[in-house]
């Protein structure tokens, strides 16, 4: 039997302090938003995940410490930003190839990568200081998990 989203963050958070919160699930305007705006498909795991939460919350001790997975509005906008940022331009590689979804909360960041304008299952880490974008994962379960974990590190 297939594990929902919250069954597997719930596994994988039961090792450690931090604990997740999930939000209410996606609603047609956000899915409408997100496809309208970004002008690509949803990456089929971060809709299903989306379908039972749209964003997953990490606290640690009651105090919200960032987010385990960005709810579609974030996704969008954050993507917008990065795509349309001149200054981002200037001093990075285009960013079209990636869907960011999630940060590590310095700076680096977490997406799907795009290939002929269809994410594909990958998840790739960008790191904002030197550019370097590289495959951590080959599913959002696998980086869900090993994230949750500490199995990725991605410094």
């Amino acid at each position: 039997m297939k594990l929902t989203w919250k069954e597997i963050i719930k596994e994988a958070e039961a090792n450690g302090e931090t604990k997740y919160a999930f939000q209410a699930p996606i609603i047609p305007k956000e899915i409408k938003n997100f496809k309208y705006r970004l002008k690509i498909e949803f990456p089929e795991q971060l809709f299903s995940l989306y379908e039972e939460t749209n964003g997953v919350i990490a606290t640690l001790y009651d105090m919200d410490i960032g987010e385990l997975i960005w709810p579609s509005s974030k996704v969008v906008e954050e993507n917008l930003k990065f795509r349309r940022d001149k200054e981002m331009r200037r001093i990075y590689a285009p960013f079209d190839d990636l869907l960011f979804f999630s940060d590590s909360g310095s700076g680096d960041q977490f997406a799907f990568k795009i290939v002929s304008g269809l994410p594909c299952s990958d998840i790739y880490f960008w790191d904002h200081e030197d550019d370097h974008r590289i495959q951590i994962a080959p599913t959002l379960d696998s980086f869900i998990r090993g994230w949750i974990s500490g199995k990725i590190v991605c410094k």
